[in-house]
């Protein structure tokens, strides 16, 4: 994860009983697969001091889940971010920029891993066989690494968990056609704790800075 050596500077006060979100943190999804968080930094950074960028990867494969988080010092830098970057297109793909919201649950189990694919499976292969369930963010084949060729195992996200997990039931020991081996769909484990992982971190800020703006206004 890339982090800037700005501290945060809180400007906000929080009521008692009103839920906290975070402006400044924001939520970058529909990222192609090939762009590094060392990418993803770079095209945010000129619009003001960041606190941290992180790319969300498989941690085994490292394969891009195609969304991440971009964390700012400053509420206004991220307001910025959203106007001038959301529907931005990166290698050919329109990203979309929102406010990340921790109590979110809409990604989790949203990202399917699939395995037992015939070895001639392509990415568009998977968006075929998968995209009657829901809209998919993402799809990929993973490939060798010395020889290119298609491993047989693949990743496919969906915008919704309802989508992803009606595709697991659906899809789980089918035959492609084509094929005499029955596929294996499962909720990609990796991903779903990496997730949690973070929104934990995410929502443990959030809540410290609540606290602290609740002390701030009752001293003011």
């Amino acid at each position: 994860m890339f982090h800037s050596h700005h501290l945060a500077k809180e400007s906000a006060h929080a009521s008692n009983g009103e839920e906290y979100v975070e402006k400044r943190y924001l939520i970058v999804n529909y990222l192609p697969q090939s762009l590094t968080e060392k990418s993803l930094y770079n095209l945010f950074a000129p619009l003001g001091p960041l606190e941290s960028v992180k790319l969300m990867r498989d941690k085994k494969t490292g394969y891009s889940f195609g969304f991440g988080f971009v964390n700012y010092v400053h509420e206004e830098h991220a307001q910025k971010a959203i106007e001038l970057l959301n529907g931005f297109e990166v290698e050919n793909k329109r990203i979309k920029v929102s406010i990340a919201m921790p109590s979110s649950e809409f990604i989790k189990g949203s990202n399917l891993y699939i395995s037992n694919l015939p070895r001639n499976t392509t990415s568009e292969d998977l968006e075929r066989m998968f995209s009657a369930f829901g809209k998919i963010v993402h799809r990929t084949v993973l490939v060798d690494k010395i020889t290119n060729l298609p491993r047989g195992v693949g990743f496919v996200r969906f915008s919704k968990r309802e989508s992803a997990h009606a595709a697991l039931k659906e899809m789980n020991d089918t035959i492609p056609p084509g094929s005499v081996e029955p596929i294996r769909v499962k909720v990609a484990e990796d991903y779903g704790k990496q997730k949690a992982s973070y929104v934990a971190g995410f929502q443990a800020g959030a809540n410290l800075h609540k606290k602290m703006h609740s002390q701030s206004y009752r001293n003011d």
